[in-house]
């Protein structure tokens, strides 16, 4: 029988830091954090988060023992920074057994609703400085003080629980330059760059300099750390707090300040000789001995700690990194230091992997004491972990999450909300006014996002990922329209720009490759992983779906079936060439057929019409009128030969016709489907897909972004 207990004396609290110790007494990878920093993170006095944190732990029990702990924090900065309604679960151990995982998670759990919160999020501190990460990789590696280590089956325990993946820390190990050469080219590049942004180092010769430049280093930990995942800003206290603890790692050797000619700090780098030995040893206590293995570990070791390293967010990119690096490098090419551990980087924060690439990964026996084996990336042992960030939505059955489809038009822009059903549970409307700078239009479409979800009783929290449809050529990619010439648009990064405002995942594609998948996920072609949908409206679309997933073609220009050739040397295309199948298949090519034969033919029906659109030119060829039956005739041939080129080029399963015209259904279908089986490749006996009605109509854009 396992039972839960809230800890609320200061003995419980040593009992719940210490427990970890226990846990993993067995597991020399593991490497306790500092034990009266612990402590101190649960004290109300002491941690100024609680200014705007309510937190609680937890203890499970079995026999009188101990087995199993967990924390949860309730941080209403980050709620409000980042428009989310989550909990946090932090410093969460236990044995491998469901039965007391799943009831620490179901007390955080129960905690969660009584304060009405909508998601769980961990494991995850007080702020960004803290521990964070479920380990999922690397499990073979030493950790870092400052780094969670748990065990494997840790994972497999929250999945079970309904916990999935929110982002990914990576950890590397590194070797450090034993090149003078190397060091050289390095400093190079340094001097160059300071002396083209008028920039300097700033050298910290006592410790009475330490303070400020500390004060200054976590100022600009504020400013370049904001739009990374889970980040609130620090309070002075907090900075108070912080370079307290920091200021007595620092050694000038592994140091870097850069200031600018007004003396500001524009970036920094820290870093410390690894103290994971230390604290192994001493179980994270500093008192009574630990303190000398500390400073024995500060003169001499092997392997530094990259603590903390930013640059100001207008420098990035152009270079400063290098200077950081070359000092911190020099550094400790002159203590003799051989390896250098990163710390946690997010998954999509490329900038600062991407400046630990040209250095050599460490070597599978590195740091030598604690290795069993090489490390999961091979005899090179790169990367040298991975956290994770796990999620869990709370009563699932009762609280599903939703995404929203963007259908951007260049008459309106429709936004939904769509459940997992891809059902559309509210919708909003507003006019594009294209003629406007890109940037009030993606406003607009932001408003209107906001307006889908209130109108459901929902906020931006109960969001997993906004997807959108635009016209054009969309680089979907890199989530930017390329082109779209009915809106103006060149270029605009409408992804990154609905990011930063909802700091939720935007997604892009062309607006036919939307209600294409729509049909594939929610309408005609459910079940079917190869998919063509044509529409045909002002022009002729066209979506595709090869092997379940959108082909966008080169640079996003896939797709662009109006503008196969049929007629060599054909009617006049608005693409300004000539015989495009748009010129004989789009509705306005059918109108401009219907106009020609009206007045070749004044007894026709179409000709006495006030008039002439597509339901015009059906309805008279139903009531047998033969120059609007020709047209019919005429129009469905050269829509059965397009559709003909398309079976034989890719051999779908389902070929799709929507737009308007769609709507005569097999008056329409029929005789297209005749043409192919008669002219495609194999005939009757060849790859003849379905050929059928698009089904979801104006849905079609809103769903289909929405499941991007």
């Amino acid at each position: 029988m396992v039972s839960i207990v809230e800890v609320t004396t200061k003995a419980q609290l040593r009992r719940f830091v210490e427990y970890p110790m226990e846990l993993y007494k067995d597991v020399p990878q593991y490497i306790p954090g500092t034990y009266d920093d612990d402590l101190e993170d649960w004290d109300k006095k002491k941690n100024p988060a609680f200014e705007y944190c309510q937190a609680r732990c937890w203890l499970a029990m079995r026999d009188g023992e101990i087995v199993g702990r967990i924390g949860a924090i309730l941080s209403r900065k980050a709620n409000e920074k980042w428009h989310t309604n989550r909990l946090r679960f932090t410093q969460v151990d236990f044995i491998d057994d469901y039965q007391v995982s799943r009831a620490l998670f179901a007390t955080v759990e129960d905690w969660a609703r009584q304060l009405g919160c909508t998601q769980i999020h961990g494991p995850l501190g007080f702020t960004d400085l803290d521990r964070e990460g479920l380990l999922v990789e690397g499990f073979d590696r030493r950790s870092c003080f400052f780094t969670y280590y748990n065990h494997p089956y840790y994972k497999d325990h929250l999945e079970a629980l309904g916990y999935a993946k929110d982002v990914d820390w990576i950890e590397e190990l590194i070797t450090a330059p034993t090149d003078e050469a190397v060091l050289q080219r390095w400093e190079k590049l340094s001097n160059y760059v300071l002396k083209r942004q008028k920039l300097h180092v700033k050298k910290a010769r006592t410790r009475l300099d330490y303070p400020g430049l500390v004060r200054q280093v976590f100022q600009l930990v504020n400013t370049a750390y904001s739009p990374l995942y889970g980040t609130v800003e620090l309070s002075e206290a907090q900075i108070k707090r912080y370079a307290g603890k920091f200021a007595p790692l620092i050694n000038p050797q592994l140091t870097c300040f850069v200031m600018n000619e007004e003396n500001e700090m524009v970036a920094f780098g820290v870093a410390a000789p690894s103290i994971a030995e230390a604290l192994r040893k001493h179980k994270g206590r500093l008192f009574p001995t630990g303190w000398v293995d500390l400073l024995k570990a500060f003169r001499k070791n092997d392997t530094v700690d990259l603590l903390l390293i930013a640059v100001r967010p207008d420098l990035q990119s152009k270079g400063v990194n290098a200077v950081v690096i070359s000092q911190v490098m020099r550094g400790a090419f002159d203590m003799g230091i051989r390896w250098a551990e990163t710390g946690p980087m997010l998954e999509m924060n490329q900038k600062v992997q991407t400046q630990w690439q040209g250095f050599p990964p460490g070597a599978a026996q590195a740091p030598p004491v604690l290795h069993q084996g090489p490390g999961p990336g091979g005899p090179a042992g790169r990367p040298q972990g991975n956290g994770r960030g796990i999620t869990h939505h709370l009563g699932w059955e009762e609280h599903h999450m939703i995404r929203i489809g963007i259908d951007l038009g260049g008459t309106n822009i429709a936004v939904g909300a769509v459940d997992d059903g891809h059902a559309i549970v509210s919708r909003v409307s507003v006019p594009t006014l294209a003629y406007r700078p890109a940037a009030e239009v993606v406003g607009d479409m932001g408003d209107a996002v906001e307006a889908a979800l209130a109108k459901a009783g929902l906020s931006i929290g109960d969001c997993r990922s906004i997807g959108i449809g635009s016209p054009g050529t969309c680089n979907s990619a890199a989530g930017v329209v390329e082109r779209a010439y009915n809106l103006g648009w060149d270029h605009v990064p409408v992804c990154r720009m609905l990011e930063e405002r909802f700091h939720v995942p935007c997604r892009l594609s062309n607006d036919a490759n939307c209600a294409a998948l729509a049909e594939q996920v929610a309408g005609a072609a459910v079940g079917h992983d190869n998919v063509v949908l044509i529409t045909l409206g002002t022009g002729v679309g066209g979506g595709i779906i090869i092997g379940g997933k959108i082909y966008d073609g080169m640079r996003g220009a896939g797709a662009e079936l109006g503008h196969t050739l049929l007629v060599l040397d054909g009617e006049p295309c608005t693409c300004g060439r000539r015989g495009c199948w748009e010129a004989y298949s789009s509705a306005t090519a059918l109108i401009r057929q219907a106009r020609q034969a009206a007045a070749e033919h004044p007894e026709s029906l179409l000709a006495g019409a006030e008039e002439i659109t597509g339901k015009t030119v059906f309805d008279a060829a139903d009531r047998g009128d033969e120059t609007a039956n020709a047209v019919v005739d005429r129009f469905c041939d050269y829509l059965g030969a397009g559709v003909t080129n398309i079976v034989n080029a890719l051999a779908p399963e389902v070929i799709l016709i929507g737009g308007g015209i769609s709507r005569q259904g097999e008056r329409l279908l029929a005789p297209v489907r005749r043409y192919v089986e008669k002219n495609c490749f194999g005939g009757k006996d060849g790859a003849i897909p379905i050929i059928a009605a698009a089904r979801l109509g104006n849905d079609a854009g809103i769903i289909g972004a929405a499941a991007l």
